[in-house]
Formats: structure tokens, sequence, C-alpha cells
């Protein structure tokens, strides 16, 4: 079976251009990941996590912002390829941990990152804190310890030597590649794909054995793919002169296939593979190289191997016979699209996500708005710690450290609480007004409340009192109390200086005896007033940013009707057209029927009859004589209709 049309890529990556998914911040120190877009006078230190076009953009020969902090491979190609500065650069060797100059004792750790050649994982360690000392992450301790991916294929063995090399630490910020975090892209391992690689390369050489095979690659990547093609042909792979180049400085010029064959190779009449840019996978760029081999292959065959080809049901139970062949017009040429991919599947993503369990989660790629953004995080709930996020409500609701007890109010008990009052009928404004500052709240202690006013324990009665039979009348009705007996009660303004309370026939707060057994925390006993004045901030917050989008919107469609009202205006010609334009909402008379009212009496009629049934119709459907008349007689006639 072949594909009649090219095959359709669902999905596309794009890299957040945006200071927050590069710059790193710990115990005061900044540093800036693959964001050298972004150059800043209070940063000097950099981290290239590998050698990607989209990862190196502006970063040019002339770099003098710090220093580039990379692997020993990334560190030979920008140098040896781009031309920076040696001095500007500093390779490091996998799981070596070097302080980074002047970042407050901040190290850093490079980790396979599995994605290409000298990519890598930067890890960040920050300097022991003192006990309950905080960096500003809101997570004490924990936030000791940043990761940024880069790029990286979260593989079993990646994921193993990470969790080797954590011992159990927790991440408190996690940078993370979200390139496929979507539940869609669960594509196979490399193994596997490479393994689909082999199945259609030997398919298409029973077919045709004087083929010649072009896999799709970057400037670095895509090695293992074109290594499992060659090992089926038993024959090295071309390469142009800056891809040799690339592959030397990347320790791979020296790989052999099973065989004992070189697997690159400079000379093209000696390969039947050949390696190519994914931009040339074309049936005109095919066409083209088979016109130049001189009549030594009758047929090409391309592979372009990305995650974006995967097809989920088709693929899942097919395996690589659900990999279709785009075939050229001339049927010498053939493109297969195979899901091998050098970023993490969807799985793999939150099997890393899962076992790092960060407090902070970052989104790298495809979160430039805040609705991207949106989309991803909400394939990822689950793997991280909402509570340190202050766009979460878990961040108002919650700390990841336990609360101070001192910081707990018990609103039931406050409730309840009596003071002086006036008697009933009137009375002096002596006694009527108490300080604020008098109610004192009530806090807890070995899990029994205490009172602010006399520090004796205070036994709270859980049972709701019996709903009264009428509302209250005025804010001097009594209510049934505890016990069956009736109790007086006042509104208290929240906003004023001073509370009115009830007065009382005793001038001492009454006690109750003490609890037999601690009271649990219920929610209403144990009332974070700090949690709940953040509560308030972030709907305060969300409430303005509402308003002013709907504001936003409103204007914006104001604008919009004013432009369709403008250039509808225009639309109008002058003459017969602009009279047969205008339609009014009136109603023609009653004695007129509709089939002899004139245009400009109300709507057309709906269905216009064939004109073999009425030989009087003219072409718009109204009789002949009234299509006669002239601009200026229809104009007569339209202000008639209309008195």
């Amino acid at each position: 079976a072949r594909a009649a049309s090219p095959p359709k890529l669902v999905g596309h990556a794009m890299a957040v251009c945006k200071e927050e998914a590069k710059l790193v911040r710990l115990a005061g120190a900044a540093v800036l990941v693959d964001g050298f877009q972004f150059l800043r006078e209070d940063v000097n230190l950099h981290v290239l996590t590998h050698f990607h076009s989209d990862h190196t953009v502006g970063l040019t020969r002339s770099f003098s912002a710090g220093t580039i902090f990379c692997t020993q491979v990334t560190a030979a190609l920008i140098t040896q390829l781009i031309g920076v500065d040696p001095a500007r650069v500093r390779g490091l060797a996998l799981d070596e941990a070097v302080a980074l100059p002047g970042a407050g004792g901040v190290r850093m750790t490079l980790l396979d990152a599995d994605h290409c050649p000298g990519s890598a994982v930067a890890v960040f360690e920050a300097p022991t804190l003192a006990a309950g000392a905080d960096d500003g992450g809101g997570g004490g301790s924990a936030q000791r310890l940043v990761l940024h991916t880069g790029d990286c294929r979260a593989s079993e063995s990646m994921r193993e030597g990470l969790r080797r090399w954590l011992a159990g630490r927790q991440v408190g910020e996690l940078f993370l590649d979200t390139t496929y975090c979507d539940r869609r892209w669960n594509f196979p391992p490399q193994s596997v794909a490479c393994e689909w690689l082999q199945d259609l390369t030997r398919a298409e050489l029973a077919r045709e054995p004087r083929t010649l095979f072009v896999v799709g690659s970057y400037q670095i990547g895509k090695e293992r793919a074109v290594r499992a093609v060659a090992e089926v042909v038993d024959s090295p792979a071309h390469v142009e002169a800056r891809r040799w180049r690339v592959l030397q400085l990347a320790h791979w010029g020296d790989a052999r296939l099973p065989s004992g064959k070189s697997l690159w190779s400079r000379r093209e009449e000696d390969c039947q593979v050949w390696m190519s840019t994914m931009a040339s996978l074309s049936h005109e760029a095919l066409e083209g190289i088979l016109a130049s081999v001189n009549g030594r292959f009758d047929a090409v065959v391309a592979f372009r191997p990305t995650g974006w080809s995967w097809a989920p049901k088709r693929m899942s139970a097919e395996g690589s016979s659900a990999c279709k062949p785009w075939v050229g017009k001339s049927g010498r040429t053939r493109i297969y699209s195979v899901p091998y991919s050098e970023h993490s599947s969807y799985t793999e993503l939150r099997a890393l996500a899962e076992m790092l369990m960060p407090r902070r989660l970052i989104p790298t790629v495809n979160s430039e708005t805040s609705v991207g953004k949106e989309r991803v995080m909400r394939n990822l709930i689950g793997t991280f710690d909402l509570r340190a996020d202050p766009e979460r409500m878990d961040h108002y609701l919650g700390r990841a450290d336990g609360v101070d007890e001192a910081d707990m109010v018990d609103v039931l008990a406050l409730s309840a609480k009596r003071g002086r009052a006036l008697p009933r009928g009137g009375g002096t404004a002596h006694g009527v007004k108490r300080l604020h500052s008098e109610v004192v709240p009530c806090g807890w202690s070995s899990g029994v409340l205490r009172s602010g006013a006399s520090g004796q324990p205070v036994d709270l009665d859980l049972t709701p009192p019996a709903p009264p039979l009428e509302p209250p009348r005025n804010s001097a009705d009594t209510l049934p109390g505890r016990d069956g007996h009736s109790a007086d009660f006042a509104f208290v303004d929240a906003d004023a200086d001073v509370v009115e309370v009830p007065d009382s026939d005793s001038d001492d707060v009454q006690q109750f005896p003490p609890a037999k057994q601690p009271l649990g925390q219920d929610d209403l006993q144990c009332v974070n007033l700090a949690q709940q004045q953040r509560l308030l901030q972030f709907y305060e917050t969300d409430s303005r940013n509402s308003r002013a989008k709907v504001a936003f919107q409103t204007s914006k469609l104001k604008r919009k009707r004013g432009k369709k009202a403008k250039a509808g205006s225009k639309a109008v010609d002058s003459g017969r057209s602009s009279v047969l334009q205008l339609r009014f909402k009136s109603v023609p008379p009653k004695n007129v029927s509709s089939e002899q009212a004139p245009p400009c009496a109300g709507k057309p009629p709906r269905p216009r009859p064939p004109r073999a049934l009425d030989a009087r119709r003219g072409a718009r459907g109204w009789p002949r004589e009234l299509q006669r008349h002239s601009i200026k007689e229809s104009r007569r006639r339209m202000h008639d209709c209309v008195a």
C-alpha cells in the first residue's frame, strides 16, 4: 500500500521565547540556560545544554557576556563551528560538580540527557541553609535543588542515572522539556523505532535491491537512526563535509558497523545510505539525487524520523507495517515517516515528573501563552506539588511546611464569645462600645483551645443550635442559645474600629468546664488567618485580571463593529444598485399582495417560482412593469409605500 498524499504530521513544537523558561535563580545567583537572546548585564553565568540551533539563538563568535558552561562535546562544537572564544567556554565532564564563580556557593552538575551527542541536563545545588531558612522559593530546604532538562529523552536508562545521582533528594524546581506533553504522543522507545526502520529497509531491498536509502537528520542528532538502516544494508553512510566535522567533534567519527566497515564515508560511490537534512526530503530533491548517481540506483527511499508521525491507533496495532510510503509520480521515489524521536514521549515525561515530584514545574516548550501553559500543565497534574506555584489556588490553601499554632484561630469560639451590652430598652453611651483590641483571639495548645483573655481551657459544644422559628427583626432580638437558653447577639461591622457587643447579666465572661478529651482540628476551629489573607489576595487579583480581560474584549468588539459599519457604508453604490440594496422593516399594505409589492416594501418573497409558471415575472422575480420604472419612479414608489 502507498500513500497518495504526503503524511500529515499533526503537532508542532514551539520553544518558549520568554526569559522565565531560561532564567534560573537560586540562593541569590542567576544563571541563563540556553538563553543567549536574553543577555543581561547582571547575569554572567550561562549554560548551553546542547548544540541545536534553537538553543544557540543569539550566540555568536563575538560573545563576551560571561562564561558558558557545557559538556566537552558542546564546547568543541561552539568553538570550532561558531567561533566562540575558547576563554569564554568551560567544558565539563558528565557527573562532574563544579562551583559557579560568584554564585554564593551554588554548584552545578551536568548529567546525560539522552537527546543528541553532547546534550546534558543541568542540576543546580544551593549551599545548605540554616534551620527554618528559605531562599525565596517558599519550599524551605527542598528549594536548594533546581533541575533544567533542556531537551531530553527521559528513557529508562536516563531516569535511572538521574535517580542514582539524586539519592532521594527532592527537586525544588523543574524546567521540563514538554515538546510531546500530550496523551496522544505515546510513541515507542528509540530501540523499537530503530527496529521499524530495519523492517522497512528489508522490505524495500526485497522489492528493489538497487535502492538508495536517504535518512533525514539535523546538524547533530539522528545518528542512531542512520546506523539502524546502515546495519541492514551493510553499507557506510555518506555525509557532507560539515556533517563529517560535527561527527568527529561529537566522537562519532570512529563508529563501525557489525561487519567491521566504517559507519561513515565521504565517498558517494561507496555508499548505499546517505545522510541528508530533514528539509531536503522531497520528491523533487530525491529525483535530483537519483539523476546524479549515473544509473547506479533504480529507486530512492527516504526516511523522515520524527515523533510527529505517530498515529496512535494504527501504529499501536500494526507496528512497522502501519508506516505507509508516500510514493512520487514516477514511482521511483518513496518517503516514509517513522516515529523515531529524540524527545520524551508522554509516558516518559510523566514517569520523569513522578520520579522527581518537584515542588514547582516550569514547562519550556509549547507554553508561551497562558492557554498553552494551562494545556501543558493539565497533562502533568499529579506529578508535582501545586502548593509552591503562586498561579495555583493550592498555593493559597496550604503550605508545604507545617503551620505555626500561633497562626490558628478558633472561629467558633470567637463567634460564641459574650461581653458587655446595653440593657434592654436603652441606656447611656457608657459601656456601649468596646475597643476591638480587647477581643483577644484564641490559640491552640496541645490540641486544647485556650481563651486568650483568661488562658483557661474552653470546651466547645459543636452541636448546632436549633434554627429560629422566625427571622430576627433587628439586631437586638434573641436566638436560642446553649441548653435551650436565650442568647443575645449583635451584628459586628468588620470594618469598624470598635465593636458593639450586648450586655449580659454578669460582667465576667462565662467559663465552661474543660474538655475531657483533646479536640480535633476542625475546619472552623483551626483557621489560619494569614492563609485566608493570601486566598483573598488571590481572588482579588483574579477578579482584576478578569475585569481587565472583559474590558479589552469589549473594546476590541466595538472596534470590530465600527470597522464593519464603515466598510458597509462604503460598499453601497450609487444609482439603481443602492436602491435595490436598501431594506426596510416596514410591512407592505394589506391590500397589496407580496407578489405585487415593490421590492422596497418589506423583504422579498422567499422562493421565486420557475419562470415557466409565470411568464410575466422578470429576472428578479418582480413583474416586468415594475422593473421598467426609472430610478426616480422607483424611489417615489418606495417613499409612498413606506408612508
